[in-house]
């Protein structure tokens, strides 16, 4: 890239990387071999940046991890990391428990790229339901762990997976049973938050046919069961079509 840049071009860069570091360490301009230099500052900012930079070498990370692994701003930055090797990600969850870092939690629980052992984890040591609800709807989560959260007590948690594209048919399908489960109840709350995940899986282009058509029979939320009722009918002149 440099190598394209007439002198002027090349000056202008130096200079915005010397007035501004942090900026250019958390670009996407900024090169291995510079994110290494600049991971010898003393600057947070800087620090930060690099931390959380996904073009930032793993040997840099490790000596990052080393210096900074007890500054709670630095670890946070690290879970923002979408490249962060999954050996740092086992002692950041770890280190996050010893410190009550909330802000890490929720980084890593975002994070596309967060193994399926921390995530695991995450949901073990997390009574957080925010990080939760995060967690389920990560795409790097198994099917095993999203069929778990659908039993979980928060109503949040368990909408993220019923209008999740993505989630598995089985776990669609345990979600439907637990929720009629629970049955009627007086609290107009719990019922309209009932209804409403009725309403998420049934909208669901992922949602199984044969939760459509148990959909299809739910009369005590008529709005649900037309949309159930709608969508059988258009899969049934399209199989008639085909």
């Amino acid at each position: 890239m440099l190598e394209n840049l007439t002198d002027a071009e090349k000056q202008a860069m130096i200079e915005f990387v010397l007035d501004n570091p942090a900026r250019f360490a958390d670009s996407s301009y900024a090169l291995p071999e510079t994110l290494e230099k600049l991971a010898d500052t003393s600057n947070s900012a800087v620090l930060r940046a690099v931390a959380r930079n996904p073009k930032t070498p793993t040997h840099v990370l490790e000596k990052l991890w080393a210096r900074w692994h007890l500054d709670k701003s630095i670890l946070s930055s690290f879970a923002g990391n979408s490249a962060l090797p999954h050996s740092i990600q086992e002692r950041l969850v770890l280190q996050a428990s010893q410190c009550k870092g909330y802000d890490i939690f929720y980084r890593l629980a975002c994070n596309p790229n967060a193994a399926s052992d921390v995530l695991k984890f995450i949901v073990a040591t997390n009574k957080n339901s925010y990080i939760r609800r995060e967690v389920a709807r990560n795409p790097a989560a198994p099917a095993e762990l999203k069929l778990k959260l659908v039993a979980d007590k928060s109503y949040d948690v368990r909408f993220v997976i019923a209008e999740d594209r993505n989630a598995p048919a089985e776990v669609l399908r345990k979600l439907y049973r637990l929720t009629i489960k629970r049955g009627c109840t007086k609290n107009k709350r719990r019922q309209q938050q009932k209804e409403s995940l009725l309403y998420a899986l049934v909208v669901n282009e992922a949602c199984p046919e044969d939760v459509v058509l148990a959909l299809s029979l739910q009369q005590d939320f008529p709005g649900v069961q037309d949309i159930a009722l709608r969508r059988l009918k258009q899969c049934s002149e399209k199989s008639v079509v085909v």
